[in-house]
């Protein structure tokens, strides 16, 4: 009988969760000025194999960033395409973080004015 040993496969995973939340003010029949707040939480865990040892690495960071926009709207329903960029530091030294991220994809939603 021969042992096995449990390896875990090498790469990168990075997880991101991103929430959001928009309020908007009409600013005439049409365009609607708009305000979010986003929260992002991201971790990386690397596993990689030098000669014969395993290492592995994890970082998390997680921030809230205000956001500003303008919405040109036809009836209720919006569909579009959004792109955001965000470039994030954090730390010094060995605890230096820095994310350079784009996010994009079409999108689709309905507003309720009152």
């Amino acid at each position: 009988m021969t042992a096995k040993r449990d390896r875990q496969p090498r790469g990168l995973d990075v997880k991101q969760l991103t929430v959001m939340g928009t309020v908007g003010r009409r600013v005439s029949p049409r365009f609607e000025a708009l305000f979010t707040l986003a929260y992002f939480d991201l971790s990386s865990d690397l596993r990689a194999q030098v000669l014969q040892q395993q290492l592995s690495a994890s970082r998390d960071a997680s921030w809230v960033d205000p956001m500003i926009g303008l919405n040109y709207r036809l009836f209720s329903w919006y569909f579009g395409y959004r792109y955001i960029s965000y470039d994030y530091e954090t730390g010094n030294g060995i605890n230096f973080q820095h994310y350079d991220l784009q996010q994009h994809g079409p999108g689709i939603g309905v507003a309720w004015s009152f």
